[in-house]
């Protein structure tokens, strides 16, 4: 009832329980919306977390580097309104870090305070920096909300490593099909640990930028071999609805999804779905450097 009397009106409301008909067609939010609208302010709240904090100019300069974006929206919504630790301990401890810089990532415990969660406009947020000489960059948003909506934008490794990859000339497609299964995969263990309804659906969106001039190549992966050509436009953004009860092991199909739009940017290039299939099962085997 909620989802199909969302955008009705009391007036509305009115008319429908006394004639039965609307004057004027009802037209619902979708899932799809509420994640576009959580990305766009996803992206506002960074501009303000970022001009809170005193960055060097190339701390700064990170923010111009390709990033990857997430807005996961649980529907239905849940019923928390207060953005207290016991929210926050159960989704960052739900993470089942595949990775060693995980979607999500749980700041708590870093020795640099500034990057540690704080509650900000109804909502947890953390922001990362890290200039590394010898390792990768970091620069890593997110921000809970307790009705159940989550969002991530990231400094990618194609643009983080400047004495192995020039920035702004790659995109590594095994190493987005990764980040992509993993913000699934943890987004699936998020939605366990706040104990949704098997019907529940999750919205993922997904948006890189900037892409233009950007050659698909895997880099990090040098012994696979792709044919995709150079991007023109200069993002792509897609989304996926996925079932709550969906097991793990059964993500490569949305994975597929949320990419082929993205890889249809390099002179129309897709990837192979078996081997999709076999990047999300390395990491969810955690076998990446097998």
């Amino acid at each position: 009832m909620r989802r199909h009397l969302a955008g009705v009106d009391l007036r509305q409301l009115q008319e429908l329980l006394s004639t039965g008909v609307l004057t004027a067609p009802v037209i619902g939010r979708t899932l799809r919306d509420d994640c576009a609208q959580l990305l766009e302010k996803g992206e506002q709240r960074f501009a303000l977390a970022v001009e809170r904090r005193t960055l060097t100019s190339e701390e700064r300069h990170l923010s111009t580097l390709l990033s990857w974006e997430v807005s996961l929206v649980v529907d239905p919504g849940l019923p928390h309104s207060t953005p207290d630790r016991e929210f926050l301990g159960k989704v960052l401890s739900s993470n089942p870090n595949f990775t060693g810089w995980p979607v999500w990532l749980d700041s708590r415990s870093f020795t640099d305070e500034t990057a540690r969660p704080n509650v900000r406009e109804g909502g947890w947020e953390a922001l990362v920096v890290s200039l590394r000489q010898d390792a990768s960059h970091h620069l890593d948003f997110w921000r809970f909300e307790p009705a159940g909506k989550f969002y991530l934008r990231r400094l990618l490794q194609d643009d983080a490593l400047p004495n192995r990859v020039e920035p702004k000339t790659v995109l590594d497609p095994i190493l987005v099909i990764i980040r992509v299964a993993e913000a699934i995969a943890v987004g699936l263990a998020i939605s366990n640990a706040l104990e949704l309804a098997p019907e529940s659906r999750l919205g993922f969106m997904f948006r890189w930028k900037p892409l233009r001039g950007r050659r698909l190549t895997p880099w990090a992966n040098p012994w696979v071999s792709v044919s995709g050509g150079h991007a023109d436009d200069n993002e792509a953004t897609s989304f996926v609805e996925v079932p709550a009860e969906t097991p793990v092991s059964a993500i490569a199909p949305f994975v597929d999804a949320a990419t082929t739009e993205l890889f249809s940017k390099f002179e129309g290039y897709r990837f192979p779905q078996a081997a999709v299939e076999e990047w999300c099962q390395r990491l969810i085997e955690r076998r990446l450097n097998a």
